[in-house]
């Protein structure tokens, strides 16, 4: 049995963009946000970021990760880093609710690496609903985001007059959705839902106007974005996240959905507190 509390020595790390970076560095974690951390943050960045732990050793390769969290491109770059070291064994080490180890080929490594991360396997006990964070300076450092234009419009100060025209210019405003803050009962109401957005069918970017966030098909799921709502206006700071939701409604079983979401708070034309929240599907 492998042991279960590992703190590699110097190892590689995959951040959630899918870039490879040693750790540690010289500049003691100032790369991934951390200059001087106080904590085992290889295993915070595997269970709470996404990331990848690959440390090499003579004999074989550990891989440390949480499925759940593990973006696209993460998952390309550790296939990529396999194919070109192909090491005899791979000790594999996942977390799903708890952690289990387990040592394996080089071909049943990949063959298991992507079972696991196709979505086969749920953590234990896991909640329908996860958000993971990710980094806004993601968006700033590929030129070609579609979010870009959007974020670098709020951390200018300026707040577009027609949002719905200037989203609708970057082929956003169909996967958009815009919730205005009420002051008289304090909830966030649906101004606009995307037709983009199918969640719940066709019929849904008309009849979502109006109602509470909380109001929608499947009610745990709306309860969980209005409290999104309304943590990101309290703090009025933007907020990138990898969603993975199981949404049902009307009786139908639950579909797995995950995507990423960029928050924003903002104003209306009219000077009332919105909620501007774009998403798509997971990169590649």
């Amino acid at each position: 049995m492998l042991a279960r509390s590992f703190t590699p020595g110097p190892c590689l790390l995959i951040d959630d963009a899918g870039r490879m970076r040693r750790w540690p560095d010289q500049s003691r974690g100032a790369t991934f946000g951390y200059t001087d951390p106080d904590f085992d943050f290889v295993d915070y960045a595997v269970r709470n970021l996404g990331h990848v732990m690959i440390a090499e050793r003579a004999r074989f390769v550990r891989i440390k990760l949480r499925p759940l969290f593990v973006s696209r491109r993460t998952r390309a770059a550790l296939s990529a880093y396999l194919v070109q070291h192909a090491p005899a064994r791979v000790a594999l080490s996942m977390f799903t609710g708890a952690w289990s180890d387990t040592l394996l080929s080089f071909a049943d490594a990949r063959q298991r690496l992507d079972a696991i991360l196709d979505g086969g396997e749920r953590e234990q006990s896991a909640p329908s609903f996860i958000a993971v964070r990710r980094k806004l300076a993601s968006i700033l450092e590929n030129g070609n985001d579609p979010f870009a234009p959007v974020l670098r419009r709020w951390l200018d100060g300026t707040h577009p007059e027609n949002a719905p025209a200037f989203l609708d210019a970057y082929g956003l405003y169909d996967r958009t959705m815009i919730a205005e803050h009420c002051g008289d009962t304090g909830a966030f109401e649906f101004r606009h839902s995307g037709n983009g957005l199918r969640l719940y069918g066709p019929s849904w970017p008309t009849a979502a106007p109006g109602r509470r966030i909380e109001d929608q098909p499947d009610r745990s799921y709306g309860e969980w974005i209005a409290e999104a709502c309304r943590s990101v206006d309290a703090l009025q700071v933007p907020r990138l996240e990898l969603i993975d939701a199981h949404i049902g409604a009307a009786g139908r079983p639950a579909r797995r959905w995950r995507y990423e979401r960029l928050m924003l708070p903002s104003r209306s034309a009219a000077g009332r507190r919105q909620l501007i929240s774009i998403s798509r599907p997971e990169r590649p």
